[in-house]
């Protein structure tokens, strides 16, 4: 990440991280619900091989500061993240991911918003067909903006998760 710091009655300096253009990295839009929909205070924990890394949703971090809400993690030369883990504020809510293509972000959902891919807040022929969308476009994992269809959360569209879509549709 690059970085802009102001002091007390000094320049404002910008600091660039040339060494993290040549190294991969993942985010995660966290969403949360009303009416933390930000989902501030929630967990993510990332593997990568053997090496776990920890972040917290934060908004703030000081005194006129403001921290983005996005979660940024380095891979360092991983294609992918092995498995991802999000508990929501509170702890009653968590999600495991499995396999996430590197370089990319993603919006991540609490459990009861899978298979709402348009976001309408509920499941209905709509999100059917843009799981189709979806489902044709994700070649090389889970394209970005599909997350919702993902529903086993193993980072690939299949056929699996259009039955489980399905499932919840005539729930």
């Amino acid at each position: 990440l690059d970085m802009v710091v102001e002091g007390l009655d000094s320049p404002i300096r910008v600091y660039i991280n040339h060494e993290g253009e040549r190294r991969r990295w993942i985010k995660f839009r966290i969403v949360g619900e009303w009416p933390n929909t930000f989902a501030i205070g929630a967990r993510v924990a990332v593997r990568t091989g053997t090496v776990w890394q920890y972040r917290e949703v934060m908004g703030t971090g000081g005194f006129k500061s403001f921290n983005d809400t996005t979660v940024h993690v380095g891979l360092g030369t991983a294609m992918r993240a092995d498995e991802v883990r999000v508990v929501w504020p509170g702890g009653r809510t968590q999600r495991v991911l499995t396999g996430y293509q590197a370089n990319r972000t993603y919006e991540i959902v609490p459990p009861q918003a899978m298979g709402d891919l348009d976001g309408s807040g509920v499941i209905n022929s709509a999100d059917v067909f843009a799981f189709l969308d979806c489902f044709f476009a994700s070649v090389d994992g889970v394209a970005p903006g599909c997350e919702r269809g993902d529903m086993d959360s193993d980072g690939r569209m299949t056929s699996s998760d259009f039955f489980l879509l399905l499932g919840r549709l005539f729930e």
